[in-house]
């Protein structure tokens, strides 16, 4: 029984092990070796190196942030941690008889700090707010250990991350952004958030300067360009966009396309049939009554839609989900 309990003891800590050393310095024969031989390796092999400087280690640990993939910022803070303490290990102890017992000056990082500070590398990062509330704490109220809170971020973390092993989207907490190139780590799909308009990245004029000059001078009302108008949006610019999209959707209208848009210059309201259009729907106080051509219908809902013509987006405001409209119908009002 002690056989089997110690057996079970080595592959339990070869394990940890394996999981945690850096491909760099595994060793080859890693199946041959014992739990205690893959420890004394890594000791001897950190040894060999330079050693970082406490105050170093400690900047390190405290600006390490969840930028990029879910391992790698664990195998980071992992990293600055361990240098952090091993550090504190060659501090200089005060001189003696100057402090005794409970009152000697500890260099180290303890356990509740580090968890403290792993939770704060992924602050601002929306999609971790539930991880943050129910997967960091005990029934105590108190930090889990770091084991278990980097083994349940990596699984939350695991199905935003991408093909490629890249989260720069999924993780950026402002703007969409990553933390390598802005252009390399903006999602074009995503929903911009540097501005107040509801458009995706690829659209968005802040982003992308180069699109304003693309439209024309427009005949009406709206006689601007798109290309003089200022980086701060306001009432005025909203008006003009607006009535750009709309006069786009005039000329898309005349020709067959999927989306089946219907440009009403009478219609009160834009009414929208594809409920995954919307970012999002509310339910109306009171039912909005609408004559269509088949019957009469009862709209619920109503909210902001995107709809995609071409390539340009729509940012409809106030649209009513109306499933049962043989096409969308896009108001001019």
């Amino acid at each position: 029984m002690s056989l089997m309990k110690f057996q079970e003891g080595e592959i339990e800590a070869m394990s940890i092990l394996a999981a945690r050393i850096e491909r760099a310095i595994c060793p080859q024969n890693l199946m041959n070796i014992s739990a205690k031989q893959l420890y004394d390796h890594v000791l001897s092999v950190r040894d060999e190196g330079e050693n970082t400087p406490w105050e170093t280690a400690v900047r390190n640990l405290l600006t390490t942030k969840l930028t990029s993939t879910a391992d790698n910022y664990c195998n980071e803070f992992l990293q600055h941690y361990l240098d952090t303490n091993s550090a504190a290990e060659k501090m200089p102890n005060p001189s003696a008889g100057s402090l005794s017992g409970d009152n000697k000056i500890s260099f180290e990082v303890s356990a509740g700090l580090a968890g403290y500070l792993f939770v704060l590398g992924t602050d601002g990062i929306k999609w971790l707010d539930i991880w943050r509330q129910k997967k960091v704490y005990d029934t105590s109220n108190k930090y889990v250990s770091l084991d278990i809170m980097m083994s349940t971020l990596r699984q939350v973390a695991k199905g935003r991350e991408g093909a490629a092993g890249q989260a720069q989207v999924a993780t950026a907490p402002i703007g969409n952004r990553g933390n390598g190139d802005r252009a390399s780590s903006v999602d074009p799909e995503a929903l911009c958030s540097l501005c107040k308009h509801k458009i995706r990245n690829k659209h968005c004029f802040r982003q992308h300067p180069e699109l304003r000059k693309q439209l024309k001078k427009n005949k009406g009302k709206a006689k601007a360009s798109l290309g003089d108008m200022d980086e701060d949006t306001g009432p005025e610019e909203d008006r003009d966009r607006d009535y750009f999209a709309l006069s786009a959707v005039a000329r898309a209208s005349s020709m067959k396309n999927k989306n089946r848009l219907l440009y009403d210059a009478g219609a009160s309201h834009h009414f929208m049939r594809n409920k995954s259009d919307f970012v999002n729907l509310k339910k109306l106080f009171k039912p909005f009554g609408f004559d269509q051509a088949v019957r009469n219908s009862k709209l619920m809902y109503q909210g902001i839609c995107l709809l995609q013509v071409g390539n340009l987006t729509l940012d409809l405001k106030n649209a009513l989900y109306s499933p049962e409209s043989s096409c969308n119908i896009i108001s001019a009002v």
